[in-house]
């Protein structure tokens, strides 16, 4: 078979082979704001063509065309000014099937349609299935998928059959366990793509290339000149939403357990021995095994948990909610290269702006020409991922004239600046991955429990507080501030 090949900013890249995409969940808003619109920007930037097709699956009342209709609203929300010709194409090559998840004539349907299309659209049998459903439907999912012979062990070469599940990838240490046997009893690791789609963004995604590919900065990396690492993890918005997916969650499960770990990981790692999914997981799982996990006799010492004023007026039963929308703390890594370097983390809900990025501190070293080091920033590199993603460099210059003043400065770097509109987004690059078959951006079966047994300690103890203690430790902060008042005394040494 001819490989075809595309350039895509400049770079060259594999077309995918066709395939079937089944979406469980599909009248779900992560089908709406995130899956359909990236699967069509895929196929907008001609990375994939029009052999392939689209299954929704869902409990919601639809047919093909009510269905279309909904596909059709999700690419104009978010692409704006394109040709109503390019939008029916693609609106054509999906459909919908109404059906309970636990009920096995809704995968006998499935088959059947897989059958009908696979024939149509010339797809050789290539299916991924993207669970996109609340986390307590993931394992009878993933049941019926091998009972009606949709997804199985050992499958043809000729073909694939991959699944990729959304997160959060169990509820602690326990569950996740238990969802990983499940899977693996039932099917090939290799055809298990758990995602987290931070992975996909390409201020992430560089990280890696960013320290090992640039001279400059590849000695730094270490505590001799690093002082310290700043993640923040703010939202303006609030959970409207979400709010009973959120309530029984927490912003801890929601960002900590995977989006925070894995920047944590991808910014400290040792240099992998290939650039390959192996590798690179091997190096980023040493991190996580070497993380030190909390300990539920101290948790005042190391975590600050906050709630935003208002939360608890969302809707009855919330009166005495304690679930945290806030979270600041600060990790360390126990390892040569880290030791004694701290991490720390400022998440939340309902903050003063919107920002993830990851900030990395250097030591100051004594120099002559500055009389009051003070009054300067340390150099820094910041990963900017959101709103714009970019990486900037603090540093010190001299102030034209003829004194000798200096002043800090900034280099920025944009993504959007230099490559438009058209890059690919993340939940596009994590399809675009699972479609070539490559676990680089996914979690693995040891990560996602490595993950959990950081976090244990703390969520045992928060899950066996009274709701006395619990609303003892929770601490209020106004909507639109930069967090709970505690938090200039528990990180003294933090600097924005």
């Amino acid at each position: 078979m001819k490989i075809e090949k595309i350039l895509v900013n400049n770079c060259e890249i594999l077309r995918p082979e066709p395939f079937g995409f089944i979406i469980f969940g599909a009248s779900g808003n992560l089908t709406y704001n995130k899956l359909i619109p990236s699967l069509f920007g895929l196929f907008k930037k001609g990375i994939i063509k029009n052999n392939f097709f689209i299954i929704g699956v869902g409990r919601t009342t639809y047919d093909d065309s009510s269905f279309r209709v909904r596909v059709e609203n999700s690419i104009k929300n978010r692409f704006k000014d394109l040709r109503d010709k390019i939008i029916e194409d693609f609106c054509a090559n999906t459909y919908y099937i109404k059906g309970k998840y636990e009920d096995i004539y809704t995968y006998n349907e499935i088959k059947e349609r897989i059958n009908e299309l696979s024939l149509c659209y010339k797809t050789k049998g290539n299916i991924i299935y993207n669970v996109a459903t609340p986390p307590i439907l993931f394992e009878p999912i993933v049941i019926k998928l091998v009972e009606s012979g949709l997804l199985g062990k050992n499958v043809n070469k000729n073909f694939f059959q991959r699944i990729m599940i959304e997160k959060p990838f169990g509820y602690d240490l326990k569950s996740a366990k238990k969802l990983n046997n499940i899977i693996l009893k039932k099917i090939d690791d290799e055809q298990v793509f758990r995602i987290d789609h931070y992975l996909g963004k390409s201020t992430v995604q560089n990280i890696l290339v960013f320290r090992f590919a640039n001279t400059i900065f590849y000695d730094l990396w270490n505590n001799k000149n690093i002082e310290c690492i700043q993640i923040k993890f703010k939202e303006t918005s609030g959970v409207e939403e979400r709010i009973e997916y959120f309530d029984s969650t927490g912003l801890i499960r929601d960002v900590f357990q995977n989006h925070i770990l894995q920047l944590i990981s991808l910014v400290t790692m040792e240099h992998p021995k290939r650039f390959t999914a192996n590798y690179i997981q091997k190096e980023k799982n040493n991190i996580f095994k070497n993380i030190k996990p909390f300990n539920g006799l101290k948790l005042k010492e190391q975590i600050i948990l906050g709630q935003y004023d208002g939360y608890r007026q969302y809707k009855k039963g919330l009166e005495k909610s304690c679930t945290e929308t806030f979270f600041a703390t600060r990790l360390f890594i126990n390892n040569k290269r880290w030791n004694n370097v701290p991490v720390y983390i400022i998440a939340g809900k309902k903050m003063d702006c919107d920002e993830s990025s990851i900030k990395v501190i250097f030591k100051r070293k004594i120099n002559f020409l500055l009389k009051d080091e003070q009054n300067f920033n340390k150099n820094a590199i910041t990963f900017k991922i959101k709103p714009q993603q970019g990486i900037t460099l603090d540093f010190l210059g001299k102030v034209p004239g003829a004194k000798l003043c200096t002043q800090s400065f900034k280099m920025d770097f944009n993504y959007k600046s230099l490559f438009g509109e058209d890059m690919i987004d993340d939940y596009e690059s994590v399809i675009l991955e699972c479609l070539y078959g490559d676990h680089t951006i996914f979690w693995d079966k040891k990560g996602v429990e490595y993950s959990w047994r950081i976090l244990e300690p703390l969520l045992n103890k928060l899950k066996k507080c009274s709701l006395e203690e619990k609303d003892k430790m929770i601490k209020f902060y106004r909507p639109g501030s930069y967090g709970p008042e505690e938090l200039k005394y528990f990180i003294k040494d933090y600097r924005d």
